[in-house]
């Protein structure tokens, strides 16, 4: 199933950022208006693990708070520091697949709660599954589109990169 809607698969190798990572686990999730939303934790021996999300073939970083870093919330607002969020949106997402580890580091529940905040500092999203215990906080970072690449398309990136500088040397001889 994560396969028909999952750009990358369980144990494929990526590059974000330049850095080669490993697909240690994916979650499928659905809207309630029936849109998908893939999750990957990806991994890679040098550093913490990265969680993405994408939908629509577009990417976000998820970059989750420390669970004793949990910003007061009131009504509509968050408030992280000095900067403040609003509530813009809710969505309720079903776990439809999940493979390998679990983006998010939670337990897989059948059931999220997301609550899209924005604010002049970027976008904030509060997840919690209904019935258990405490939130899980995010800072959203929509990345450009071709940030994250299979390294099958890295290479081929790579190759063109190449190419195009050599005709460039031969150019200007």
């Amino acid at each position: 199933m994560a396969g028909d809607v999952a750009t990358f698969k369980l144990d494929e190798t990526v590059v974000y950022a330049g850095r080669p990572m490993r697909v240690a686990g994916i979650a499928v999730l659905e809207g309630a208006g029936g849109q998908k939303t893939t999750r990957y934790l990806l991994e890679d021996a040098s550093g913490a693990p990265l969680l993405l999300e994408e939908g629509e073939r577009r990417f976000a970083l998820l970059r989750p708070f420390p669970p004793g870093a949990q910003p007061p919330a009131t009504g509509k607002v968050v408030s992280v520091g000095k900067e403040k969020y609003t509530l813009v949106g809710v969505r309720q997402l079903t776990l439809l697949t999940a493979e390998g580890k679990t983006p998010g580091g939670r337990p897989q529940a059948p059931l999220l709660v997301s609550g899209i905040f924005e604010g002049e500092a970027g976008t904030l999203m509060r997840e919690m599954a209904p019935g258990a215990d405490g939130q899980f906080y995010f800072l959203l970072k929509t990345l450009a589109p071709g940030a994250v690449l299979s390294a099958a398309q890295h290479s081929l990136a790579k190759q063109a990169e190449r190419y195009a500088a050599g005709n460039r040397t031969r150019e200007q001889d």
